[in-house]
């Protein structure tokens, strides 16, 4: 895989360079299918881009179908249907041929059976994957949390929302080791699981340095709307913008309500970095023809601070010594 330094000329248009130049890897042969792809962290070293334009151009890849997301293994390059069969129908063929194998040689279905469950029991020893729960209060939180956790060797996280913890209580996390939640929810998520609370870790999301710099650029009097896919987002970018004396006014649009009209309005837009794993297709062109012409939308990024990274890191360690 090729990634060259893209220059600083127009931000805002770096995650679509960004996602044809893998989109030609793909289709070139320079990536191959099941191939595991460089992590975020090497992406944004090669690339000179910051870890939101990289996760926006991964995001609007996978929402083509391109490439894949595997929780706790990494990001993998789709593989494609074979003779019109998904990937679960080839797997299927697979195991039959296994088992048509294993009979040949003389074993029952219920040898065979033992057979494969000691062997993936010893595969589950040699290479132990921590289930981890992540708790955050908005989706797009959620999914940024998820990302970076992703990047952590040997674990599983597992996504939910505050308000699913909230219904299902401690059902819902009790036979999870660790629990990862964002800090403003560690007081709710502790008294949730009474008897766990060692078990939960915090973790704090900030705004991008980078999404910094790009609001501040925002001219006097520019009209903004913050599409996005939850208003707890919009209260984000509204505080943001408040702390930085910005004199703009902003509007929040829902993922699901943007049209050519309401878009109009404004001058300028504030996106998740992540909007293509939510927005459908019409408003995603929507969204990129208003960037490629009018050049003023602005990637609002959110980064898990490092110092929360290195404290989850060091309970995964623990806790997989100890297993």
């Amino acid at each position: 895989m090729i990634l060259r330094p893209i220059s600083e000329d127009k931000p805002e248009k770096h995650y679509l360079r960004l996602a044809r130049e893998i989109r030609s890897d793909i289709e070139e042969g320079r990536l191959l299918p099941g191939q595991r792809m460089p992590t975020v962290k090497e992406m944004c070293s090669k690339s000179g881009l910051s870890a939101g334009t990289v996760r926006q151009a991964l995001g609007l890849l996978k929402a083509q179908g391109l490439i894949e997301l595997t929780p706790g293994r990494g990001t993998f390059v789709s593989v494609p249907k074979e003779n019109g069969k998904s990937r679960k129908d080839m797997a299927i063929e697979a195991i039959d041929g296994l088992f048509q194998s294993l009979s040949s040689m003389g074993f029952s279905q219920m040898e065979a059976r033992m057979l494969l469950s000691l062997r993936l029991a010893q595969m589950d020893q040699d290479r132990y994957v921590l289930p981890v729960a992540l708790i955050a209060k908005y989706p797009e939180a959620l999914r940024c949390a998820f990302y970076r956790l992703s990047e952590i060797p040997s674990i599983d996280p597992v996504s939910f929302t505050m308000e699913d913890v909230r219904i299902s209580g401690e059902i819902a996390l009790s036979e999870y080791p660790l629990v990862v939640c964002e800090s403003s929810l560690i007081n709710e998520v502790s008294a949730i699981l009474s008897e766990k609370t060692d078990a939960v870790c915090p973790f704090v999301l900030a705004p991008a340095p980078q999404t910094i710099l790009h609001l501040a650029r925002l001219p006097e009097g520019a009209r903004v709307c913050v599409y996005a896919q939850s208003d707890v987002f919009y209260k984000l970018v509204k505080k943001t913008v408040k702390q930085l004396s910005l004199p703009v006014s902003l509007v929040f649009i829902p993922a699901g309500t943007l049209t050519q009209a309401s878009l109009d309005a404004f001058t300028h837009v504030i996106t998740p970095s992540d909007v293509a794993a939510f927005a459908d297709d019409s408003e995603m062109r929507l969204l990129t023809v208003f960037s490629q012409k009018v050049n003023t939308a602005v990637v609002f990024d959110l980064v898990v601070d490092e110092g929360s990274m290195l404290s989850i890191s060091r309970r995964v360690s623990v806790l997989a010594e100890r297993h």
